[in-house]
């Protein structure tokens, strides 16, 4: 699939420069600049979350609970309870805690 992204001839200008010294054509070198920018910020928002998990501290991001429950609701669980989930992942029996 391809799209057509608007940049103004400057910027564009800059790209066509950059992407000749890298022997790449502008649309490669577009899709590795994004790519990465994207990649290095989920992996910051990642990193983020799970120090506020550890710390127990607040999220550094709310999510919208209706949005969450609006598209799940649209979804069917592969396992009816939590200990056939748990077991599965784990690939052996698993039993909630504190129950004998």
């Amino acid at each position: 699939m391809s799209k057509t992204v608007a940049v103004s001839e400057e910027l564009y200008g800059q790209l066509k420069e950059i992407s000749q010294t890298k022997k790449q054509t502008p649309d490669i070198l577009v899709q590795k600049l994004l790519s990465h920018y994207l990649n290095e910020s989920y992996r910051e928002k990642v990193k983020a979350t799970t120090k506020a998990l550890i710390s127990n501290s607040s999220l550094p991001s709310a999510g919208n609970w209706a949005d969450i429950e609006a598209a799940l609701s649209h979804t069917a669980s592969l396992f009816p309870t939590i200990e056939e989930a748990m077991s599965y992942s784990r690939g052996r029996r698993w039993i909630k805690d504190n129950q004998p």
